[in-house]
């Protein structure tokens, strides 16, 4: 009994002592100063840092990284960098899973090839750039010179997460997601989601946006506020930008257009099949009435504008001159808010028809449609509804009136479309809501409202996501995956469950055994 009770507590104390290091392994560690960090674990800096490339610490670099796993917390505080300081150093393959968060600092973060997991959270940083670096989630952040993601040596960087943060930015582009530059375009699965981006800039002799997207498909841009003044424009899709979806945001250019689509490099497709669902587009001026407010200028084909709405202030409000055709523009309104010549330009020579059904034109000036080598084979139009504030509505040289429009497409565009007011709420305060008693009340297809917004209630809700996934794999390497199928065919990712998780192998060393003369 005597040597069975020394062994209980024996055995009783290695528990408590085991216990006792996994608590204090897992504790966080205080730290003061810019240094290497060796083995994984929560770091907290507890006061300010100022690191000079002049001193000898770290040859200029203040945190590197010889594992994975690790976390630092700053806790609000300040950390300067001067003399080309660099925050971060030796961030590859092998040490995925870092974690920044609650930091303030002057510096940049620049990922490359390998450095993947890589988290910002809360903090402040001046810019960031990844080539080639996976996976990576920046939120509720500030990043005060712009974002860009770009390939590293044919590598792509792919499925960022950047959620709810704050953008600036006086250089070309502030937001600047790009997945690759060669055909065929790469999936970024980039997940921009709430964010706001802001450029002032005054740069020329380049195109500058507060938001790009280039040469990567199946972006989900939802719920942003994107701004650009002095000589940004909103929106910027160039190069094979395919299979993305556009909700809930708000473009404004003060003085270019709102939104550009192009494709500017001759191995490269239009855009197309994106969605974009429920956003406004305005611009406060254009360099020209031969660029636009809204500049279609490489259009795929497959792209929808549902639920739309598009301001500019006079004529010249969509130009269109490169369309592969078969796009659809569907319950959207398109207002200009002063006169104009004509409010749409269309300049190519596609065959395949663009279909424009359940929208509302309101314009004030001469002829609503401008068209250059026109061909009725280029439109298919029904259930829209035309104004002309200033007189009646003119269809340039195909047609004085909505009636003679008609004829001359052969009765087979716009038989069910109207003329009228369409009794906006208040569209000096941008409320684009109808009337009760608007003409646009049911009179779209399937007795739907014409136009963007609808009496009464918000646009019905594109579609709702339906998620199925396999089960998880074994665990390889430290992660797992799976497979997640939409049974609804939405085509957007808001509600799909995570594709990837961390694992860990069980322990499969043998136990020690403890004889009873050991425990002795």
């Amino acid at each position: 009994m005597k040597r069975t009770g020394v062994f209980s507590l024996l055995f009783l104390a290695i528990l408590l002592n085991i216990r006792s290091s996994q608590v204090s392994a897992q504790a966080p560690i205080p730290i003061t100063s810019c240094q290497t960090f060796w083995d994984p674990g929560t770091y907290v800096l507890e006061s300010n840092i100022t690191l000079d490339a002049s001193g000898p610490i770290h040859s200029g670099v203040c945190f590197r990284f010889r594992t994975p796993n690790v976390t630092i917390n700053g806790q609000g505080h300040t950390l300067t960098l001067t003399g080309g300081t660099t925050l971060f150093g030796d961030v590859d393959s092998d040490r995925e899973h870092i974690t920044v968060k609650n930091l303030v600092t002057n510096g940049s973060i620049a990922l490359r090839e390998g450095a993947n997991f890589f988290t910002v959270e809360n903090s402040t940083i001046h810019s960031i750039l990844l080539e080639g670096a996976d996976d990576i989630s920046i939120t509720d952040s500030v990043i005060e010179n712009g974002i860009k993601t770009a390939s590293f040596e044919g590598n792509p960087s792919l499925r960022l997460t950047f959620e709810r943060n704050t953008v600036t930015s006086t250089d070309y582009t502030n937001g600047y997601f790009n997945a690759g530059s060669t055909h065929p375009c790469p999936r970024g699965d980039f997940v921009i989601r709430d964010n706001t981006f802001a450029n002032d800039s005054t740069l020329t002799g380049s195109v500058v946006s507060a938001l790009r997207i280039n040469c990567a498909t199946h972006s989900v841009v939802t719920g942003n506020t994107i701004r650009g003044t002095g000589t940004s424009i909103g929106l910027y899709m160039r190069d094979e930008s395919d299979d993305g979806h556009y909700e809930n945001n708000s473009f404004w250019s003060t003085n270019g257009e709102a939104i550009r689509i192009a494709s500017g490099n001759e191995d490269k497709t239009f855009p197309s099949r994106n969605i974009f669902y429920n956003n406004t587009f305005r611009s406060d001026n254009s360099p020209s009435d031969a660029i636009g407010f809204f500049h279609l200028q490489g259009l795929g084909s497959g792209n929808q504008f549902t639920y739309n709405t598009f301001v500019g202030p006079r004529g010249g409000l969509l130009l269109v001159n490169g369309s592969y055709g078969n796009n659809q523009f569907d319950h959207n309104t398109f207002y200009i808010t002063g006169a104009g010549n004509y409010m749409f330009w269309y300049s190519y020579t596609q065959s395949i028809p663009d279909i424009w059904t359940n929208n509302i034109f309101s314009y004030s000036g001469t002829d609503i449609h401008f068209f250059e080598n026109w061909s009725f084979a280029r439109y298919a139009g029904n259930h829209n509804l035309f104004q002309n504030r200033s007189g009646s509505v003119h269809f340039a040289g195909h047609g004085s009136s909505l009636a003679a429009w008609r004829s001359n497409s052969g009765n087979q565009d716009d038989m069910n479309s109207l003329e009228g007011n369409p009794l906006f709420g208040n569209p000096g305060n941008f409320d684009f809501t109808i009337a009760s008693n608007s003409p646009a009340r049911g009179a779209g297809s399937g007795g739907t409202d014409i136009g963007a917004k609808p009496y009464g209630s918000e646009p019905p809700p594109i579609c709702t996501e339906n998620w199925s996934c396999s089960a998880w794999s074994t665990c390889a390497n430290s992660t797992q995956t799976r497979t997640c199928t939409d049974l609804n065919n939405c085509g957007t990712t808001y509600t799909r469950p995570p594709l990837i998780q961390d694992c860990a192998l069980p322990d499969t060393t043998a136990p020690a055994t403890i004889s009873n003369l050991q425990a002795a």
